[in-house]
């Protein structure tokens, strides 16, 4: 019996994904080296993230493109601990990199998942045969490297991914030094990623419903956002009032901007602050905080629970002086133009 084991043991580490569902796509590594073809996991495992501490799985079906960007690069010198149960170190004289990676994954309805990959091997399989690329959170090169003689992978797009595309496009808007937007996403007020076109002033996201989005652009006049120029019902806009002086976090003032109502959902535009006193923040300065506030609404008590929240941007102001301008602009949803889900394409050699 034991021996029965072992050998099916050793024909699933020859064939790890045989069972695993493929899906068509590209895998560019951070020296510009690019692999197509088919992608699987090993059988029964799932992509793990951590997300704010919170282990999130995801199978790679439910995936519609992965990035990988460096948190933090350094060069590190090589120790060892010469008596054991001491924190005394010796130096080993080896010079190696070392690199920390940050995940963002994007799921089919555009909503980003930001965290932490566990190490996870992707394997691939076209016409030039099969092979395997390492997805991990942290990089160790070996004595000698530098960070450029150790890739990894930045990138994986699927050709079968679902959801269409949407296209922002900024030129024709008069902001002053205008940053790059920032989109968050009904109802969990989750952030897009974006990424920036050949023309200045366009962005493609993984959005395709411009009704979900909500869109501010820092500039130097201030804050512009995409914001209805309706507010709620008068008793509406009274219950998230309530809701704002019963909150309890850092901030000690709540101005209220703005209220839209979607059935029992409420979404609230607030420019919080804080003029009280801080401990961990320069002297004389004021830190503010522009969010959308995401409430359920009980219309039989009219009042309001806040379910989740999210930053369209922050900063600190210095004492006495003004908090930046909020230029609420409903048309520029109009600036977004959407595609439609792209076909499924047949998987390709490198």
């Amino acid at each position: 019996m034991k021996r029965c084991v072992l050998i099916l043991c050793g024909l699933a580490a020859l064939f790890p994904g045989r069972d695993a569902p493929a899906r068509p796509g590209t895998i560019t590594w951070s020296d510009g080296r690019k692999v197509s073809g088919d992608l699987t996991l090993t059988t029964g495992k799932q992509l793990q993230l951590f997300t704010a501490g919170l282990p999130v799985e995801l199978p790679l079906e439910e995936c519609r493109q992965l990035r990988f960007t460096p948190e933090k690069e350094k060069m590190q010198e090589g120790f060892y601990f010469p008596t054991a149960g001491q924190a005394t170190q010796a130096k080993t004289g080896d010079i190696y990199p070392v690199r920390y990676l940050r995940t963002q994954i994007t799921l089919p309805d555009g909503k980003v998942l930001d965290g932490h990959l566990f190490t996870t091997v992707l394997y691939i399989q076209n016409d030039s045969g099969a092979q395997k690329a390492v997805l991990e959170s942290k990089q160790t090169g070996t004595d000698g490297q530098t960070l450029r003689d150790v890739p990894y992978v930045s990138a994986i797009d699927f050709a079968d991914a679902a959801g269409g595309e949407s296209k922002l496009d900024l030129s024709r808007e008069k902001v002053p030094d205008a940053q790059t937007p920032v989109v968050i996403l009904k109802p969990d007020l989750s952030p897009v990623s974006l990424e920036a076109g050949a023309a200045p002033g366009t962005w493609s996201l993984p959005a395709p419903d411009p009704s979900r989005m909500f869109l501010s652009i820092q500039g130097s006049d201030g804050f512009h956002v995409a914001w209805p120029s309706v507010d709620a019902a008068p008793e509406i806009i009274a219950a998230v009032q309530t809701g704002l002086r019963n909150m309890h976090d850092f901030y000690d003032t709540r101005a209220l901007l703005g209220t839209i109502a979607e059935d029992d959902s409420v979404y609230s535009l607030v420019l919080l602050s804080r003029a009280g006193t801080t401990y961990s923040m320069n002297a004389g300065t004021i830190p503010w905080s522009l969010v959308v506030l995401h409430w359920k609404y009980d219309s039989g008590a009219n009042t309001v629970n806040l379910v989740n929240r999210a930053s369209l941007g922050m900063g600190r102001t210095s004492a006495g002086g003004p908090l930046p301008p909020i230029l609420k602009n409903a048309a520029l949803l109009n600036d977004i133009r959407t595609s439609a889900a792209p076909a499924a394409s047949p998987s390709s050699t490198p």
